[in-house]
This record gives structure tokens, sequence and C-alpha cells, in this order.
């Protein structure tokens, strides 16, 4: 596995896009920020690793992480993890250092080998505007898994009222970009949930229901399918 840290860190210092990088590199924009992010280290080629070290100005044992530096947990990281865990939000290093009476470079620190350890898991840890976050890694579920727990989810929990409504004007046909525009924010975070569980789509007309929702409500014959 590769320090994706350090690869961010040195693309940034020589003030390098993601873009840039990978025109460097000769490889498209998606595979750097999936290297990046740890999501495709698995099949990288020993030649383009030599690559990404000699383009950054990383020898590439430093690039290398070992895999028994990321195996094993210690009590710092693993009280990140429980922390970040808890809050299930974004968190600035310092408000973590604050919170467990740490140093930020101890702070600092446990945060890189929680990113370590996590890469061959199901969750990765994310670095973004300055806070960080616990997520799931991408790829590892299916769109059409995710939606089915989603739906699971909300059979627990219940649409909100928007949410309802929404899907309502969904089925009826009146999302189209006149209703778009004129949406307020709480329409549109409904909407967002509903794309989200798979209950609508995008259209070039606007939105609809998915097969799913049009066969589960019988609507086949009123939307002419």
């Amino acid at each position: 596995m590769l320090d994706t840290r350090l690869i961010r860190e040195r693309r940034l210092a020589l003030g390098l896009s993601q873009g840039a990088l990978a025109g460097r590199l000769g490889v498209s924009p998606p595979l750097v920020r999936k290297l990046e992010q740890g999501e495709n280290h698995h099949h990288l080629t020993l030649a383009l690793v030599g690559q990404v070290g000699e383009v950054l100005g990383v020898p590439l044992h430093e690039l290398v992480s070992a895999p028994d530096e990321r195996a094993e947990a210690n009590p710092d990281d693993l009280r990140v993890e429980a922390a970040l865990a808890e809050r299930r939000k974004k968190v600035r290093a310092s408000e973590l250092a604050r919170a467990l009476g740490w140093t930020l470079p101890r702070t600092h620190a446990a945060l890189k080998r929680l990113r370590q350890r996590l890469e061959p898991t199901g969750q990765r840890l994310q670095q973004r505007l300055g806070g960080w976050r616990l997520t799931s890694r991408g790829g590892v579920l299916t769109q059409r898994e995710l939606e089915v727990l989603e739906r699971a989810t909300t059979a627990r929990l219940r649409l909100t009222r928007y949410d309802a409504l929404v899907l309502r004007a969904l089925v009826q046909g009146e999302l189209d970009p006149r209703w778009e525009a004129h949406a307020n924010e709480a329409q549109r975070v409904a909407l967002g949930r509903l794309l989200k569980r798979g209950y609508a789509q995008k259209t070039s007309s606007g939105f609809a229901p998915t097969d799913d929702v049009v066969f589960s409500l019988a609507l086949t014959e009123e939307l002419g399918r």
C-alpha cells in the first residue's frame, strides 16, 4: 500500500492539481483521485509506482507503507477512531487534540496510523476542508446494494413529511425543470434523499419514479409503461 497522505502532500507542495499529476504520469485524473483515496493500490504496477515517486520526488521506500505498519491498532489511533465514530461528522485535528488532551503532532500521527490501518477495510478516513471523518469506502458495495440498504432504513424510520410530498409530486409527474427552479431547500433535500434511495431518477425532462416505484405502486398503465 502507498502512503496516501504523503502523495497528496507532495502533490500540493509542488502546486499540482490531480489533473496535472495525471498528465505527468500519463494516466486519467480519476486514477490519481483513487490513488490518493487508497482505492486502487492493488491494481497498480511497480513501474507506475516508481513513476509516481519520481514525479513527486519521493524515494520508493518512503512511498510504500509496509503491511505490518498498518496491521495492528495502538491506543492512540483506536481513540481517534472511536472519537470520529462517535461524532459521525467532520472533526478538525485541533478539536480532537483538545478533546483528548494531546498535542497536534501526536494527533496527526494517530490520524496517519488510522488512515493506513483502514486502507484494506470497508471504511476510510477522509480529510476534507480541514476536517476528518470516517466514511464508507467507495466501490465496495454496488449501487443496487446501497439503494436497498437505504430503503431498509427508510422502512424503519419512515418518510418525512417533505419526502412524502415530493414523492407524490414525483409520481404525479410534476418534477419538471419548473418545479426544480421553484423548489425550496427542504424540497431539494427530500429529492436528494429519494434519489439516494433509488425512488427517483434524473430524466431529460426533470425527474421520474424508478421502475421499482412504478411497479410497487402498480403505476405501469398510468405512466404508459
